[in-house]
């Protein structure tokens, strides 16, 4: 089974060897020169970031959200982590695995993939689960089991917490649960006004795209990164401006959200592996 990843783990690395500089873009280099044969610049046609074909679509509480449905049986709804979107569960083979027996939902969270993340809301993972439960109800999810990886586990512990009816047990994976102080620490210089939000448009930029191969290669390693991810994962859209501010906005949320749910946990009611 195939490890899943997420681009802002890679990000948060790239800050802590900042000290070491030159040594680091000695060592990008030369990674960057071994992966870079397997990867494919994308296209301007890439670039305009259009959904694939088939893919589907649906509003809920004025939120636009993409979403793929697999196999048949009981619903499995999985919920992917920070900087990604759905073809990271697809590419990693679980899902083809899943789909034998269960009914497997995916979503693109806010922010990411092809769901709109608007404005005028505070994106915790408690407003992203309430809007995931009543997009698994539409499509008649009836108390499905909740998988979340990385950032998507918060949300699955928000949706078990706070819509226990809509929830029949927890999967979760490589989750944050408890708030940490180094964390904090880690992540400050993307609080630094004009600091942190110039770094994104440098990433949106091109930098992002540069560095591709290298931080692809360090989020596999020790693995070497899949053919199917390589030829099939839209990167592209992981470095656009809006899923990098999305992206942000849930790193930045981590600690409060944590502090907040961690005294409840005692009281969920489901499952939990």
């Amino acid at each position: 089974m195939a490890k899943l990843f997420t681009l802002t783990r890679a990000l948060a690395d790239w800050g802590r060897t900042a000290k070491r500089s030159a040594r680091t873009v000695v060592r990008t280099r030369a990674v960057a020169r071994v992966a870079a044969p397997a990867v494919v610049p994308p296209s301007r046609a890439a670039l305009k970031v259009r959904p694939r074909p088939g893919d589907r679509f649906m509003t809920v509480d004025g939120v636009r959200l993409r979403y793929a449905v697999h196999g048949r049986g009981r619903a499995l709804v999985m919920l992917h982590g920070n900087g990604t979107m759905i073809e990271d569960f697809e590419l990693s083979g679980v899902v083809a695995m899943l789909a034998e027996t269960w009914r497997v939902i995916l979503f693109d969270r806010p922010g990411f993939g092809h769901s709109a993340r608007p404005a005028n809301r505070d994106w915790t993972p408690t407003t992203q689960a309430a809007l995931l439960v009543k997009a698994a109800t539409r499509l008649k999810a009836v108390r499905p089991i909740v998988l979340g990886h990385s950032w998507g586990a918060m949300v699955a512990c928000a949706w078990a917490l706070d819509h226990p009816q809509s929830c029949s047990g927890l999967v979760l994976a490589s989750g944050f649960y408890f708030p940490s102080a180094r964390l904090g620490y880690e992540l400050s210089a993307g609080s630094i006004p004009g600091f942190g939000p110039a770094l994104r448009a440098s990433m949106a930029g091109g930098l992002g795209r540069w560095l591709g191969p290298s931080i692809a290669a360090k989020l596999f390693a020790p693995n070497a990164t899949t053919a199917a991810w390589r030829d099939g994962f839209p990167a592209h859209l992981g470095v656009r401006r809006s899923q990098l501010d999305a992206g942000a906005a849930d790193i930045a949320a981590m600690n409060p959200a944590a502090a907040a749910m961690a005294p409840r946990y005692a009281g969920l009611a489901v499952p939990v592996a």
